[in-house]
């Protein structure tokens, strides 16, 4: 189950990367980001920024190893909802940014 869970949510992931493009399929690791995401913003850094997305990235890759390779439960829902979370705040924060513009 554990595999199947951790396969859906990459194949979701590879969906959005082949329909969208490699930049709107990164969208998800810096959803957490705590600062900016608009040059000009006081609080964009986007040094920091690519940081978070790599701390990001290696966080979900460590999840989804251990829960494909161990065929660990609550590890793969914690790699799917990390991953579903971080984009629903991503797209959120956007829909803000664009009725704020």
């Amino acid at each position: 189950m554990a595999r199947a869970i951790v396969a859906i949510t990459l194949f979701l992931w590879l969906l959005l990367f082949v329909v969208a493009g490699p930049q709107v399929a990164c969208l998800p690791l810096i959803g957490l980001y705590p600062g900016g995401f608009v040059s000009g913003d006081p609080h964009y850094h986007p040094l920091l920024m690519k940081g978070w997305a790599i701390a990001m990235g290696a966080l979900l890759a460590a999840l989804g190893y251990v829960a494909v390779v161990r065929n660990h439960r609550p590890t793969a829902l914690a790699f799917a909802g990390l991953f579903l979370f971080a984009m629903a705040v991503f797209y959120a924060r956007l829909d803000e940014m664009m009725k704020d513009a």
